[in-house]
């Protein structure tokens, strides 16, 4: 169900997905194969796996009838095939009476591929598949096409190239497209691998634990400058204006009104280009934990067992590799929109048995 958030709507709450009494269980089958290691009494010990998970019956939507009142429909109709390997190795670095040091590396390297969907594009125009994520048979799941932009002509129209390399302004008013194959594969959505390290230094009472996490082989759609955002970036001063300009600014200026081509045309190319397409890559500092055991007087006259301070520091930095300027993880996929940074945070908590 969904409700209205209208002021005043009649309507409080309204069937969003039809009952479908042909869903079953969607279905995986997984091949898991690796080895266990230890060396040198057990300071570098790990294991490393490889598996491969092919699921089918997945619930995906496909078009309905529109006159039944629901125009998508979710059913058992995608097949799709993920296939990696996991690392995980831990080593005591050093001990050194009350001194110990360990550190664990762990990593997660996996490949995806739509083996079959129902819910293949069957839209008019192939250009408005271009920003998003897209699932298509033969291709890694969220998939990020993007249009090959051109610059602007004379009139500060986006254009972009077809799949013979000639030049397109693209427009709904006059139904220009493209074919699909000159759409680009830009990457795709989800990271390809993810890398974990994790140190944790112990001296008697005293433990701290650092984790960096880093994320990689991924990419997506950043909203470029443009006249038409709320909020405009900054280099949108540097738009179209009059004829001329397009020889040394790639970005449209205002168009005409709703409805008409200048208006569709000022926007329609230029912002699921694939030159806004950017790698995500990054690396964070994922939590620092500090803790003390405390036994003293205090707490066994209490009857305070296993008693712990700890300090928590989670999210404190992060570096992306292709620029600051955009946190992967609050980055809206399918609009580009940047979101607020996910934010530090700091916890201090006692932890005790009674």
């Amino acid at each position: 169900y969904t409700n209205s958030q209208a002021p005043n709507s009649p309507l409080g709450y309204a069937i969003s997905t039809p009952k479908n009494n042909s869903l079953r269980w969607e279905k995986t089958m997984n091949f898991n194969t690796g080895v266990d290691f230890a060396f040198f009494k057990g300071k570098i010990a790990g294991s490393v796996d490889y598996y491969i998970k092919r699921g089918k019956d997945i619930f995906s939507p496909i078009e309905s009838d529109p006159t039944k009142g629901f125009s998508n429909l979710y059913t058992n109709n995608a097949s799709i095939e993920n296939r990696g390997v996991d690392i995980n190795l831990t080593t005591t670095n050093m001990r050194q009476g009350r001194f110990i040091w360990q550190t664990q590396l762990t990593g997660s390297f996996n490949k995806s591929k739509v083996l079959d969907i129902k819910n293949q594009y069957t839209g008019f125009y192939n250009f408005t598949r271009a920003g998003g994520a897209e699932n298509i048979v033969g291709l890694p799941m969220n998939t990020v096409l993007a249009l090959d932009y051109a610059g602007l002509n004379e009139m500060g129209q986006p254009m972009v190239r077809d799949d013979k390399g000639n030049l397109v302004v693209l427009s709904f008013n006059s139904q220009t497209d493209i074919p699909f194959s000159a759409l680009k594969n830009a990457g795709v959505n989800d990271p390809k691998y993810v890398l974990g390290f994790n140190n944790q230094f112990t001296m008697g009472d005293f433990s701290l634990s650092v984790m960096l996490m880093y994320y990689g082989g991924h990419a997506g759609l950043i909203s470029p400058p443009g006249v038409w955002e709320q909020r405009p970036q900054n280099g949108v001063e540097n738009m179209w204006r009059q004829p001329g300009d397009e020889k040394k600014t790639n970005i449209p200026g205002f168009g005409g009104a709703w409805g008409t081509p200048e208006y569709i045309e000022v926007r329609t190319g230029y912002d699921k280009a694939i030159q806004f397409v950017r790698k995500l890559d990054y690396i964070a500092l994922r939590n620092a934990t500090f803790t003390y055991n405390m036994k003293n007087a205090f707490t066994q006259r209490a009857g305070m067992n296993n008693t712990r301070l700890i300090l928590q520091v989670q999210n404190p930095f992060k570096h992306v590799f292709s620029g600051n300027d955009v946190d992967p993880e609050t980055l809206d996929f399918i609009s580009g929109s940047r979101g607020l940074p996910v934010q530090p945070s700091f916890t201090f908590s006692l932890s005790t048995n009674f």
